[in-house]
């Protein structure tokens, strides 16, 4: 199935640059974190082209994208094509769901997380991140297709009405990592206009000023308050 992302996946350069991105890397670090200790068979859901999880025995991805999963494939995954609100899926069948930046594009949410939870084993566990509080609303929400941003609390609502308990709620965005994707999400439009979009592959300091950049904006997050946070990380375990 054809998704609004797969003209950029024919770009190996587009790739590159969003693989080493500071938003990608900030959500990936603090994953990598929560990842610790769950079990396998993990199903990394809706991850495009930048999984939050290595490839290993075990370890699936999944997403609309056909191009996408072919490129995948290609870099040692296990890939599936599937839709979050009908993941066909046995029930149980699932020890740990990753499901990153992704239930925002979903415009019945609700159904996605019933599914979530159906596959996932007793004990396994969700990891969540969305992006949070509706007055952060600006152009890039529009241009990447979200549908809302979260509440913190009526998401928690709406994980426990799907049969999931909430282990925690961490801050993985600041009004800091806001301003500087909307500053990202101005420099990839005025790029992709103009005749030289993507010709060259990110340079070493472009990784290197991210990798810092990551680090700083992870360190605000932990700083920031809940009312402040831009990204949310929603740790559930199925009872």
């Amino acid at each position: 199935m054809a998704t609004a992302f797969d003209v950029f996946y024919e770009n190996p350069n587009y790739i590159q640059y969003k693989r080493h991105l500071f938003n990608y890397q900030l959500r990936k670090r603090i994953i990598e974190k929560h990842l610790s200790g769950c079990g396998k068979p993990i199903l990394d859901i809706g991850s495009g082209i930048a999984p939050m999880v290595p490839a290993g025995s075990r370890t699936f991805l999944s997403d609309m994208s056909v191009p996408g999963m072919r490129i995948m494939k290609g870099e040692g995954y296990e890939c599936t094509i599937l839709d979050i609100q009908q993941l066909g899926l046995r029930s149980g069948s699932v020890q740990t769901v990753v499901c990153s930046e992704v239930l925002e594009h979903i415009p019945q949410d609700d159904l996605a997380l019933a599914e979530l939870s159906r596959v996932l084993a007793p004990g396994g566990r969700l990891i969540l991140t969305v992006p949070l509080h509706r007055y952060y609303w600006s152009k890039d929400d529009d241009v990447v297709g979200h549908c809302r941003r979260y509440n913190p609390s009526k998401l928690s609502e709406q994980l426990k009405r799907a049969g999931l308990r909430v282990r925690g709620v961490k801050a993985v965005g600041s009004i800091l990592e806001r301003g500087l994707t909307l500053s990202s999400v101005w420099l990839f439009q005025t790029l992709s206009s103009g005749t030289e979009e993507w010709k060259s592959r990110p340079t070493a300091w472009f990784k290197a000023a991210n990798r810092l950049t990551a680090a700083a904006l992870q360190l605000a997050a932990h700083l920031s308050p809940q009312a402040t946070s831009s990204i949310g990380l929603f740790d559930c375990q199925k009872p």
